[in-house]
């Protein structure tokens, strides 16, 4: 069986309501999963549309990703500003996925988990109100 963002999405919302889990641990997990539902809508997006090469060409795989989606041009019917803000979204995002993948000797962030979320409904609900190009 195939895995969607939303599939992901849902699987983070599921482990933030688990109180039984650690929390720093149920954290981490919410924030991985939101932030790699994040990617991957942010993946479809660039596959459906122009998007230039960005401007900014460090970092990652991840991050050159979400830079093309800030450098976004695309004219109508698509409005550039959605796809800019899906990239500062992730690009926010992944900071906390670092936190929660990497830096394990770190305190939490302040409302890690709950941003993530809350980032990556964002996310879903402008890439599903996104015409194509």
């Amino acid at each position: 069986m195939s895995n969607t963002a939303l599939d992901l999405l849902e699987h983070a919302k599921s482990i933030n309501e688990d109180e039984g889990n650690q929390e720093e641990i149920r954290q981490r997990a919410v924030v991985n999963r939101g932030y790699y539902a994040i990617y991957h809508l942010a993946k479809e997006i660039a596959e459906k549309f122009p998007l230039p090469e960005p401007r900014n060409n460090g970092g990652g795989s991840h991050q050159k990703l979400f830079n093309r989606l800030i450098d976004a041009s695309v004219g109508p019917p698509t409005d550039p500003l959605v796809l800019r803000s899906i990239g500062y979204m992730a690009a926010r995002t992944k900071q906390f996925r670092v936190w929660a993948d990497y830096k394990l000797n770190e305190p939490q962030p302040s409302n890690a988990a709950a941003q993530t979320l809350a980032n990556a409904a964002k996310v879903l609900e402008n890439s599903a109100n996104l015409s194509s190009a």
